[in-house]
């Protein structure tokens, strides 16, 4: 009997064993599944705060976007404005400055005394209004180039 309760004890003690050593396996892989799903939620977390940032980025970038081409729109639109003052200006110049050209030619060419002196007089005063038109176009010139640029142009040219 004690043979035999020897081995049942021997038995007893290595089916102990073989319990604590199941336990142990199952804490250990308990601690293996809690430590991956610890590691999966960090996962998770760590992607979601990216995918905000990543959110917030693009938002920005967008509103960057559509602010540069707002600006490019109105540098277009401020380009589009400066060629057609441009041209007007020109324009505007250039039809005095014929008829000064035109005039000049006739009270300077060879046939200018036959001209009646009220014709002459009537030149002379077309001259004159002519070129103060001119000064006055180049003085609004110089005043919108002012209201651009931070010093004054002195014009004081005076024509006779």
């Amino acid at each position: 009997m004690r043979t035999q309760l020897d081995e049942l004890n021997t038995l007893f003690q290595l089916d102990e064993l073989q319990r604590s050593q199941r336990e142990a396996k199952v804490r250990y892989a308990m601690i293996i599944v809690g430590l991956v799903l610890i590691a999966f939620i960090i996962f998770i977390i760590v992607t979601r705060r990216s995918a905000r940032k990543l959110a917030e980025k693009n938002r920005e970038l967008a509103e960057n976007v559509s602010a540069l081409a707002l600006a490019n729109d109105k540098a277009e639109a401020s380009s589009r404005m400066k060629t057609e003052f441009i041209q007007n200006m020109s324009h505007e110049i250039r039809t005095p400055l014929n008829i000064l050209n035109g005039f000049t030619q006739v009270l300077t060419s060879n046939d200018a005394d036959q001209l009646l002196p009220a014709e002459k007089a009537d030149m002379r005063q077309r001259v004159a209004e002519n070129t103060e038109r001119i000064t006055g176009l180049i003085n609004m010139i110089l005043v919108l180039a002012e209201s651009n640029s931070q010093h004054m142009l002195e014009c004081d040219d005076q024509t006779t």
